[in-house]
């Protein structure tokens, strides 16, 4: 799971530099996962309600940490991008960096932040209560290595 997630985060960049407003529908998602990471449950595909692995990344991440002086960004971001790819009321998306003062989120700049709370897992500054190792990706009921890249359907 380590290594697809960080393919995946690679990926974003380029996503990130040249086509910042869908690149934040990937990002919540990811921020997400991250949470995903801290919960006990074994399933990666298990959904917890209310946005509470989204929030616990929010949390326990120190570089996604700032983001909490945003009101309800499960709601606004993840939400809004996810169901209408359009924010909810009450943010503002640009291309580079966050001014939370204007409740505005800068693209490159929390995709930033997401790398560096990456980056706390695989330095062990953060534990995972899931195992990192696992081979997640099903391709025909049986695991394996692949990336999202490298996968023909």
């Amino acid at each position: 799971m380590q290594d697809h997630i960080q393919s995946v985060i690679d990926e974003l960049k380029d996503i990130v530099d040249n086509h910042p407003f869908h690149a934040f529908a990937l990002l919540a998602i990811v921020i997400e996962v991250l949470g995903k990471c801290l919960n006990s449950n074994p399933d990666w595909q298990h959904f917890e309600p209310k946005g509470i692995d989204f929030n616990k990344a929010m949390t326990d991440y120190k570089s996604l940490n700032k983001y909490l002086a945003l009101k309800s960004l499960y709601g606004t971001l993840r939400c809004g991008m996810a169901h209408a790819l359009l924010p909810k009321e009450g943010i503002q998306l640009v291309p580079d960096r966050n001014d939370f003062g204007n409740n505005t989120i800068g693209c490159k700049e929390l995709y930033e932040d997401i790398v560096a709370a990456f980056e706390e897992i695989k330095d062990g500054k953060i534990s995972p209560l899931k195992d990192m190792c696992k081979s997640v990706l099903q391709i025909h009921d049986q695991e394996s290595g692949a990336t999202p890249s490298n996968i023909i359907v």
